[in-house]
């Protein structure tokens, strides 16, 4: 049986991470809009509470000919599991979540010899961008 990652639980959101990490910093989208059935919030306590990555990764897709694309999407349902599932972006909620449980999850990604979430958020990174849309040119980052 082949690992697919690291599967993550809570009340609010169920999610599985990617054994490979990439530490590229991804467009959100090319062009600034708001997108129609996206997450859209200005309160950070509301995007911490955005556990709709993969609706917002299916509004993203479908209001490509308005954005003009987001590399970001592209690269996370580029991403296949080795159980044939697509990745999806995710919402600020699940990266959130993420970071509440860091110990645990770095823990278990080393135990099935994967890569460690990048944590590095001193100038370089500026955190995980998020599919959760803070205004027409941003997004929330966590």
């Amino acid at each position: 049986m082949q690992t697919i990652g690291v599967g993550v639980v809570t009340d609010d959101a169920q999610f599985v991470i990617a054994p490979e990490q990439n530490n590229s910093n991804y467009a959100f989208g090319v062009k600034s809009v708001l997108v129609p059935n996206c997450t859209v919030t200005s309160d950070a306590n509301v995007a911490m509470q955005d556990f709709r990555g993969k609706l917002n990764t299916e509004a993203i897709i479908a209001a490509q000919s308005i954005t003009g694309g987001s590399l970001a999407v592209d690269y996370c349902t580029g991403y296949k599991f080795a159980n044939g599932q697509t990745g999806y972006f995710p919402a600020c909620g699940e990266y959130q979540t993420c970071i509440s449980n860091l110990e645990i999850i770095q823990d278990l990604l080393s135990t099935i010899g994967a890569s460690l979430l990048i944590t590095d958020n001193t100038g370089s990174k500026n955190g995980y961008r998020s599919s959760t849309q803070s205004a027409a040119d941003r997004c929330w980052t966590a």
